[in-house]
């Protein structure tokens, strides 16, 4: 084995260290990795890559190394397929097909071609889900799913009827006609039969089963199987992650709504524990959770109550359902024309009361968030003011979704700079100032620079353009600006709390007191201050809130 091999095995087992932590993690020996990557790579090591990005969900990371595995030359049918795979999970159907399509004919096994067929139903099925508004587009869309997933179910019914079930009856609920004859009850019995005994299944074969039992109208059932599916001790993060995809967007179950609610409460709070240090919460989900416990514990000290949010963030339940309840008052800046074609843009923002950054802002409920998120013009990717929706999810305790527009831009500063955004909206409801929080503008907010333990943050934002989401773990404070004195300048404050694009604009949370001690902005490889002996430096940075203020208050700034 020559230098080269040892590198690209270290790399493997870098990256396998990296994937459970954190999507950024596995950024750096991916990059390393790629220059080294030849049409000789045995097929072992192509599959530990491939796989181990796959079962974390690091879905953009498994596009980069699919792309470098191919313009390397190695082009093993599974390489292609999860390369499609992260390109569906990334919303990215199309690209998926053309790949697919394209390998689909070279291909002999039943195993690979009913995995491509797979596929190829699950990327038709996605771009359902996209185009579920338009009636002639969503009708085309779920007969090729269901076309796709009907040929692969020929190969393997105990892998494929469980999508076959699901697709059939959300075209019965939705009066969609269908090529396929066979309603969903029929299916999901054939599904059932040839699964046979649970005495040899895997983790999968759980999950089919309570999907066919969903199939059926049987609930009970369908939750018996779905909890030996969540607690198998092989089951993967993106097996669980799936499967609460497939119950939110065809079953179209909601967390607290029915029994279907809580088999998608029980499975994302599953995938919360499969991967504590990298979850981002679905705020839904564990708004009913912590309703749900407070009702339980009503004549219970409130001090003496705990919600487990992950691996290190316990919290006293008052103070979670507080924090949750922030969350109703943090918006999805959207471009509303985009939006509306299920395209993402835009950011995170959230609502503040405008004398908390300038005076004669008095009795003003206002927007906050950053400059290269919304924009006068929409510059660089940013949305234009003109164009600029704010949807907010949680208006009323995850009971309703509101959206306004936006009015004007009233101050900012450039994202060279403070990157922040202070917008107007409309129409304001009569409601909205039970939603406001506090700032932290104390400089010691979060103790010393160099305090152990450190001080923790919470984040909550749209990671990705999805719905409302919670970081609540890995979330310690690595360094930060906060300091005495005036003018504050730039200060920033770096933490390691997982985050992904789209949360830019995220109120930054103190542990301690639930007040926003910052705005998240970005991801830094840049440390505030030198670090010694460290071989690299990943974290994210926000502004400090007393630093936005003081450029607020200052009329000479735009």
């Amino acid at each position: 084995m020559n230098d080269t091999d040892l590198r690209i095995l270290r790399l493997l087992t870098e990256i396998e260290q990296a994937a459970p932590l954190d999507a950024r993690s596995v950024i750096e020996p991916l990059e390393e990795l790629r220059p080294l990557l030849r049409a000789t790579l045995p097929e072992n090591a192509a599959r530990r890559l491939v796989g181990v990005l796959r079962k974390y969900r690091r879905f953009q990371a498994l596009v980069s190394a699919g792309e470098a595995l191919l313009e390397a030359g190695v082009e093993f049918p599974f390489v292609r397929c999860y390369y499609a795979q992260g390109l569906i999970e990334l919303e990215r159907p199309r690209e998926a097909l053309l790949e697919l399509k394209d390998l689909l004919p070279r291909l002999t096994a039943d195993e690979d071609r009913s995995e491509t067929l797979g596929l190829l139903g699950r990327a038709h099925k996605q771009r359902y889900v996209q185009w579920r508004a338009d009636e002639a587009r969503a009708t085309h869309e779920l007969n090729a799913a269901v076309g796709w997933y009907t040929q692969a179910y020929k190969l393997n019914p105990a892998w494929h009827g469980a999508n076959l079930v699901a697709l059939l009856h959300r075209a019965e609920r939705d009066g969609i006609e269908v090529q396929e004859a066979r309603k969903a009850a029929v299916v999901a019995q054939e599904l059932l039969n040839d699964l046979g005994p649970p005495t040899n299944w895997r983790y999968w074969d759980f999950a089919s089963a309570g999907e066919a039992c969903l199939g059926r109208g049987n609930y009970a059932n369908a939750a018996t199987y779905y909890g030996m599916f969540v607690q198998s001790a092989d089951v993967t993060p993106f097996a669980v992650g799936g499967a609460a995809r497939q119950l939110r967007e065809i079953w179209g179950f909601v967390p607290g709504n029915n029994d279907g609610g809580a088999l998608l409460t029980g499975l994302e709070t599953r995938l919360l524990a499969l991967q504590p240090k990298a979850a981002l919460v679905s705020a839904p989900a564990h708004l009913v959770q912590l309703r749900n416990a407070l009702d339980d514990a009503k004549e219970r000290p409130s001090d003496e109550l705990q919600a487990v949010l992950g691996n290190d963030a316990t919290l006293p339940i008052q103070a979670a359902r507080s924090l949750l309840s922030l969350a109703s008052s943090v918006g999805q800046v959207v471009n509303r024309h985009l939006f509306v074609q299920g395209k993402k843009s835009g950011g995170t923002g959230f609502l503040i009361e405008g004398s908390q950054l300038r005076a004669d802002w008095k009795d003003r409920v206002l927007l906050l968030t950053n400059s290269h998120v919304l924009t006068a013009n929409g510059r660089d990717n940013s949305v234009a003011v003109e164009d600029a929706d704010v949807v907010f999810h949680l208006w009323n305790d995850g009971n309703e979704k509101r959206t306004f527009r936006v009015k004007a831009l009233l101050k900012a500063s450039p994202k060279e700079d403070r990157d922040f955004a202070v917008a107007e909206l409309e129409p304001l409801a009569d409601d909205v100032r039970q939603k406001l929080r506090d700032l932290v503008l104390s400089p010691n907010a979060l103790g010393s620079r160099d305090d152990k333990p450190p001080a923790r943050v919470f984040l909550v934002g749209h990671p990705d353009g999805r719905g409302l989401e919670l970081s609540l773990s890995n979330n310690q404070v690595i360094d930060h600006e906060l300091r005495e004195g005036n003018p504050f300048g730039r200060c920033r404050i770096h933490y390691a709390a997982p985050t992904e694009q789209g949360m830019s604009g995220s109120p930054v949370v103190d542990a301690k007191t639930l007040k926003i001690v910052g705005l998240h902005r970005a991801y830094t490889p840049n440390p505030l201050r030198e670090v010694p002996d460290r071989k690299s430096y990943r974290a994210n940075e926000a502004i400090w809130m007393a630093s936005i203020r003081e450029a607020c208050d200052d009329v000479s700034r735009p």
